[in-house]
């Protein structure tokens, strides 16, 4: 894998195919109908016979934009009556389907408007309720590499998505005006011309691939004309997590959040 292409252009590179909806796609799989893990198991195995797996059978996404996935996932992100019935076995889908190589594209695909809203962003965005089963499916998705601080093109991540259904609207005014603050300061930092040429740009867009990381590599005579910034973005950072710590299911923004904070005061 190339090191000089950013995490977004990397996510982007792949672009799905938008075909119609048939019984030769995934699309033709029907999980509702049946009654225990195993009979869907075994269901979609002689599915999958005779069949072309090449990406366009799981890469196809239906007339309203979204893929197999994402359609699947809303129903464990429902919190109606009628969703309650079918989250069972949408959590059975997706353990049959990380079974097949196949899964870790299919999941990290984004919908036919937005490339960058993958599956696990398209369930916190209308999850409606946090309950285990939900945590359980958010794990799974993790394992296979998506991450809760990944972001669409409208800058929201899944964790943002999942805070504004669990913080008060106070806390979540404060973390926003913060991060506003933290993000300016940093902004302003990352494009000064002299600190701008230290950074390692990525071959698709040009932007930095991992700015933090060069900050240390930067001569100290240079980084110590900045020390204020720094230290007034640590300050701001830790602020935040303060806040998240009050909440459960935020480990990943704090340790996002300590992750550049550590960057920031080893300079």
């Amino acid at each position: 894998m190339n090191n000089n292409i950013c995490s977004i252009c990397r996510q982007t590179k792949t672009i799905a195919l938008t075909t119609p909806v048939d019984s030769n796609t995934i699309w033709g799989f029907n999980p509702y109908i049946y009654m225990s893990f195993n009979q869907m198991k075994n269901a979609f195995y002689f599915y999958l016979k005779n069949k072309d797996i090449s990406r366009s059978f799981y890469t196809t996404h239906n007339e309203e934009g979204y893929t197999y996935t994402q359609w699947q996932i809303y129903y464990i992100s429902k919190n109606t009556t009628k969703a309650k019935k079918l989250h069972k076995q949408t959590f059975w889908l997706f353990s049959v389907l990380s079974e097949y190589t196949f899964f870790t594209e299919m999941i990290r695909m984004g919908s036919a408007s937005d490339p960058l809203h993958h599956t696990l962003l398209h369930f916190m965005k209308y999850m409606e309720k946090y309950g285990p089963l939900q945590q359980k499916m958010v794990s799974l998705l993790e394992m296979f590499g998506l991450c809760l601080t990944d972001i669409d093109t409208n800058g929201c991540s899944g964790e943002y998505y999942l805070l504004d259904k669990i913080m008060e609207k106070s806390d979540i005014d404060r973390c926003n005006r913060l991060t506003h603050e933290y993000k300016k300061i940093e902004d302003d930092l990352f494009n000064t011309p002299e600190i701008l040429n230290y950074l390692q740009k990525c071959e698709e867009c040009g932007e930095p691939v991992d700015k933090f990381v060069d900050l240390k590599k930067i001569p100290t005579e240079i980084m110590k004309k900045y020390s204020y910034l720094l230290q007034t973005s640590i300050k701001k950072r830790r602020e935040c997590n303060e806040i998240y710590k009050s909440y459960i299911h935020t480990n990943s923004s704090i340790e996002r959040h300590q992750y550049v904070i550590d960057m920031l005061s080893s300079i």
